[in-house]
Parts: C-alpha cells; sequence; structure tokens
C-alpha cells in the first residue's frame, strides 16, 4: 500500500522511486536554502540604498554571472563533473559564512558586495542541480517524475519563506545564512544520495581529459548553432527581462508603501510636530518629515545628526536631535524587517499555490495538452499583468501580481522548461545550462536596467517628463518583449514534442 502511495504522488515506477525522493529533498533543500537570502538580499538593500539604485547594480550582476559561468566551465574540462559540483557548492556555503559575519561590519560596502553574489550564487547551483537530474531521466520518466521534483522545489521556498518570516521577527535574524549554509550542505548531500540510487547515469564519470583552450565566445557560439538550444536560451532571457522590469516597478510601490507606514510608527513625534507646525491633520504624512528620511538613506551613517539639526532649525522644531537619531536607527531597522516579511510572505503564498498547480495539474497537462500550452501560459499571464500595472495599484494588488507570476513561473513553467533538456545532450545540461540559466538570464536582466536608466535619462532628466510617463513607455516595451517570448516558447515546445515521439531524431540531433 505504501508503494502504491509513493508511486501515486511521484509517478515514478519501480526502480525510480529512491532517486525521485532524494531528488525531491535536494531540490527541497536548496530552495529552502536560497529563501532565506533571497528577501535577505532585497531588505538589505533597500535599507542602505534607494530602490531607484537597483538598475545600476543589474548592470554588474551579468558580468560577475558571466565570470563565474566561465570559471565553471574552464573547470568541467579538467575535473570529473560531481566533484566539480561538490567544489561549487563547498565554495558557496564558504562566501555564505563569510557574510554571516561581514554584513554588521562592513557597511555599505558589504551590503553592495552580498546583493550582487547573492543575485549571482544560486543560478549556478540551481543549474547544475537540475543538470545532475536531467541526467539521471529520459524523457517518459521525467514527465511522470519532474512535478513531483518540482513540488519540492516549490515547498522548499514556502518553508524557506516562513523560515525567514519567523527569523526575521526574532531574536536569531542574525543566524539567517547560517541556517542557509547547513542547508545547502544537506542539498548536495542529498543530491549525490540521487545520484547512487540511480539506474540512469547519463554522465561520463571518468577523468576529463586536459583539452586545449578554447576561446570565451565557443560556447556562445556552440549555442547560437543549435537552434533547439538556442530557443530555450531565448526564452530564459525574455523571462529574466519581463521579471526585472515588472520588479522594478513593484518594488518602487513595496518600497514607498512600506516606508510610509513605518514612518507613521516610529518616527511619530517627528511627524506630529511638522503637522502642528503647518496646521496639518495629526496622523497624515508630513510631506517634508518624509522626504527627510528618504534623503538620510542617501548619504553616510556619521552625516545623519548634522542633516537632523539643519533640518530641525531650518523648520523650527523643538525635538533633540539624539532622540530624533535613535528614532530613525528604529524606523530604519523596523522597515527592513517589514520589507523582508512582505517579500517572504508573497514567496510562502506563492509557493502554496505552485505546490497545488504540481499536485493538481502538471501530470495531466503534460499528458492531455502537452508541454508547449503550458510554455505560453506564464507570458500571457505576464500580458495580463502588464496592462494592470498601466493604472494605479495599491500594495495588496502587487502582492498578489507578484504571487500568481511567481507561482506560474516556479512551478509549470519550470518544470516545463526542465522537461526540454532531457532532449539535449551533456554538453547542454552541464555547460550550456550554466551559461543559460546564469549570464544569459542576467543579460536579461541588465537589458531591463539599461532601457530603465536611458528612458529615465532621456524622458525626465532631459525632457523633463514625469516619471509616470517612463513607466508607461516601459510597460509598452515590455508588451513587445513579450510577444517575442510567445514566439519562442511554441517554437521549442513544439519541437520538444517531435523529438519525444522520435528519438531516433533526438539521438541523431546530440
Amino acid at each position: 500500500m505504501i508503494e502504491r502511495l509513493i508511486a501515486l504522488l511521484t509517478g515514478a515506477k519501480s526502480g525510480e522511486r529512491a532517486k525521485t525522493l532524494f531528488s525531491f529533498a535536494s531540490v527541497f533543500l536548496l530552495l529552502t536554502s536560497y529563501y532565506l537570502v533571497k528577501p535577505m538580499r532585497n531588505s538589505q538593500f533597500l535599507k542602505d540604498f534607494d530602490a531607484n539604485l537597483m538598475p545600476f547594480f543589474f548592470l554588474l550582476i551579468p558580468v560577475l554571472s558571466l565570470l563565474l559561468t566561465q570559471i565553471y566551465s574552464f573547470l568541467y574540462d579538467y575535473i570529473k563533473t560531481y566533484r566539480l559540483i561538490s567544489y561549487t557548492y563547498f565554495f558557496m556555503i564558504a562566501c555564505k559564512l563569510f557574510f554571516l559575519f561581514g554584513l554588521s561590519m562592513g557597511g555599505k560596502w558589504a551590503t553592495a558586495f552580498f546583493y550582487l553574489w547573492a543575485a549571482t550564487y544560486f543560478l549556478l547551483c540551481n543549474a547544475v542541480l537540475w543538470g545532475c537530474i536531467n541526467s539521471l531521466y529520459y524523457s517518459e520518466s521525467a514527465e511522470r517524475c519532474f512535478g513531483f521534483i518540482s513540488i519540492g522545489a516549490t515547498s522548499g521556498g514556502i518553508v524557506g519563506a516562513i523560515l525567514s518570516e519567523y527569523l526575521a521577527s526574532g531574536p536569531f535574524r542574525t543566524w539567517t545564512l547560517l541556517v542557509s549554509a547547513f542547508l545547502m550542505g544537506l542539498a548536495l548531500l542529498f543530491m549525490f544520495l540521487a545520484i547512487k540510487t540511480s539506474d540512469v547515469v547519463k554522465v561520463n564519470t571518468s577523468t576529463p581529459t586536459k583539452t586545449d583552450k578554447k576561446p570565451i565566445w565557443s560556447d556562445f557560439s556552440y549555442l547560437w548553432q543549435h537552434r533547439y538550444v538556442r530557443g530555450i536560451a531565448a526564452m530564459v532571457f525574455a523571462l529574466a527581462l519581463l521579471n526585472t522590469v515588472m520588479e522594478f516597478q513593484w518594488n518602487k510601490t513595496i518600497d514607498l508603501q512600506a516606508a510610509q507606514k513605518q514612518y507613521l510608527q516610529d518616527m511619530q513625534p517627528l511627524n506630529l510636530a511638522l503637522n502642528q507646525r503647518h496646521n496639518k491633520p495629526a496622523q497624515s504624512i508630513n510631506p517634508a518629515g518624509f522626504a527627510l528620511v528618504r534623503e538620510l538613506k542617501q548619504v553616510e551613517k556619521e552625516a545623519h545628526a548634522e542633516k537632523m539639526t539643519a533640518f530641525l532649525t531650518t523648520h523650527q522644531i523643538e525635538l533633540a536631535t539624539p532622540e530624533l537619531i535613535s528614532a530613525y536607527t528604529r524606523y530604519r531597522d523596523n522597515l527592513e524587517a517589514e520589507t523582508r516579511r512582505l517579500i517572504s510572505s508573497i514567496n510562502k503564498y506563492q509557493g502554496i499555490v505552485g505546490v497545488l498547480l504540481l499536485i493538481f495539474a502538471a501530470r495531466p497537462l503534460y499528458r492531455w495538452v502537452g508541454v508547449r500550452w503550458v510554455l505560453v501560459s506564464l507570458p500571457v499571464l505576464f500580458a495580463l499583468v502588464t496592462l494592470g500595472m498601466f493604472f494605479p495599484v495599491e500594495l495588496m494588488t502587487v502582492v498578489w501580481m507578484q504571487t500568481g507570476t511567481y507561482a506560474l513561473n516556479y512551478s509549470l513553467y519550470r518544470t516545463s522548461k526542465e522537461l526540454l533538456y532531457t532532449q539535449a545532450d551533456n554538453e547542454t545540461r552541464f555547460k550550456l545550462k550554466p551559461l543559460i540559466e546564469g549570464p544569459i538570464m542576467r543579460l536579461g536582466d541588465v537589458t531591463a536596467s539599461i532601457l530603465k536608466l536611458g528612458l529615465m535619462g532621456v524622458m525626465v532628466l532631459l525632457l523633463g517628463m514625469a516619471e509616470s510617463q517612463l513607466d508607461r513607455v516601459y510597460l509598452v516595451f515590455a508588451l513587445v518583449i513579450i510577444g517575442f517570448w510567445l514566439y519562442e516558447a511554441w517554437g521549442v515546445g513544439s519541437r520538444y514534442e517531435v523529438l519525444r515521439r522520435n528519438p531516433e531524431e533526438s539521438n541523431a540531433s546530440k
């Protein structure tokens, strides 16, 4: 009875159940560890920097991701695949332990480095983990089992979000990276248990022979020459670009409205004194006071007292500067915790919706509808959300927009994308996949950032147009990319189904 229940839940046949359960545990632990870092990454950034500075940071992320991927690709030709994956995970665990102590001592520079690292490391770790899982399955068994394995990823996001909420609210907030590092180590352990119990290993485990040094563009050249793999890369690029466009828009709302709420709580004496001075309602947000706390985020901590004293003198407010400095410090810390809780809450609910989609929809859709229709569902949802952003939105609307798009992305869409790799060769799974899921994905981020900065420079700074007009042009561009994304997703999905029905053609293409 237990075996029948496991078979029903996992879709795995006899001989596949152990590796499927271990694969589930591995992605569950990796995603749990990541969703401890992800809210912390954004909340730390918004604590020390303005949200409008995010595009500048996104310009650096693809460069760092490409550097990291090229180092991994170079070592792939010299070190056994599984040993290289171990080294990669151990290095990232060491980085988490380094930032555990470095964030508290390094100030804004430490926050900047942490944000860049946290936006880069997971892409490589997730790509190589799924590359291993892809090498353990053929397409037929993958369509039965990958939905269950993806539940591990989605439920890991839920548990990570819940754990992040708990840590952000409690006395163990500084332990977040330590817990994340421990869980990442467990993910590596379960990944090797999955490999050990698998009867299918499509990886050469012998020591690689030394090859001639290839130019840095050789992987890009290989990718460009293979239409199927190029289509996957185009989909990843488009999704990253759209995700970044929407995150820029969503983060503005989150940053502003969360700051307003926290300002009324922690800066009440200043707000009340300013409103009394200007004959305004006591509980309304005073624009001058709120502008001050937003401005203080842009300057170093040592200049806060001087700025605060000058402001009190200018507005003739009889409040003590040390008292307001203490209130502002409390405001910053509480705002970071509240922002982290909000982001964690979004991650938690998108995970719950994603698990429901994987349990009830994945296998029926793959069996009766087909992979290509699942692949086009996310760009269609993005189109609807983008159209909704043309109108003023409240914080809760943004929360549900993020929840819906993330849920579909990290459940059915991600599972479908991983299915595509089962019809690829090892060169694609272990060398091109990290390139696609790392630098090419981040190229989508940087494209969105360059466009945002370019529009800001021309429309706002040069022509003096309102920021709301910039946002509308930005969203029109997003709709154009969605059209390109739909075309690529349909084409790659159709090609997968042809290869799936004709194994001989698939082997020949490899």
